[in-house]
C-alpha cells in the first residue's frame, strides 16, 4: 500500500516539493515502537479482542478523510494511522494464539503467512484496479477497509474459561 500512497501523493499535489516528500518519508515510520510497547503477553484474550477491534476501528475517521485531505493532512493522518494500527498487532497476535493454547509458533507463523500472503494478492488488485481506474479511485476505495473491522464484534469471546464452557454447555 506504500507505493500506492507514494503514486497517490505524487498525483495529487504536484510538482513533488520538499512538503510531498516529507509526507511520504512520514508515512513509512517503522511501527515498532507502539507494537513493542503494547506487546503484554499478560493481556488477556477478551481485552486483546476488544482493543484490537477499537484499533482497527479506530483509523476509520483517519482512513476516511485521507482522500480529501491537503499535503500537511495527508501527513498527519498517516502518521495517526500507522500508529493506531501498529498498537493492535501485538493484541491480535495474542489473540490468535489464545484461540489455539499450545501452538504459538503456529499461530505466529498462520498470522504472518496470511498477511503476507493476503497483502500479496490484494496489492496485484488493487494495481489492476488502479490501472483500470486510477490511483485516486483506489485511495477512495481503500478509506473505507477499515470498517472490516466491524466483523470483530462477531469473534468468540475467550473471557470465559475453556473448561468452565464446555462444563456448562453440558448442564
Amino acid at each position: 500500500m506504500s507505493s500506492y500512497y507514494t503514486f497517490f501523493l505524487i498525483e495529487k499535489f504536484q510538482p513533488l516539493g520538499a512538503g510531498t516528500r516529507s509526507c511520504i518519508s512520514s508515512s513509512s515510520w517503522p511501527p515498532l515502537p507502539p507494537a513493542h510497547f503494547s506487546a503484554d503477553r499478560s493481556v488477556t484474550a477478551s481485552a486483546a479482542r476488544l482493543s484490537f477491534g477499537v484499533s482497527i476501528l479506530g483509523v476509520a475517521p483517519f482512513a476516511l478523510a485521507l482522500p480529501y485531505a491537503n499535503l500537511f493532512w495527508c501527513a498527519v493522518l498517516s502518521a495517526m494511522i500507522g500508529l493506531i494500527l501498529a498498537s493492535a498487532f501485538s493484541a491480535i497476535l495474542v489473540y490468535s494464539q489464545e484461540l489455539v493454547p499450545g501452538k504459538v509458533g503456529t499461530m505466529s507463523g498462520l498470522f504472518f503467512g496470511l498477511a503476507f500472503g493476503l497483502g500479496g494478492i490484494g496489492s496485484a488488485l488493487l494495481g489492476a484496479m488502479a490501472d483500470r481506474h486510477g490511483i485516486p479511485f483506489v485511495f477512495h476505495v481503500c478509506s473505507y477497509l477499515p470498517l472490516i473491522g466491524l466483523f470483530t464484534a462477531l469473534l468468540p469471546n475467550l473471557g470465559t474459561p475453556r473448561r468452565a464452557a464446555s462444563t456448562a454447555a453440558t448442564a
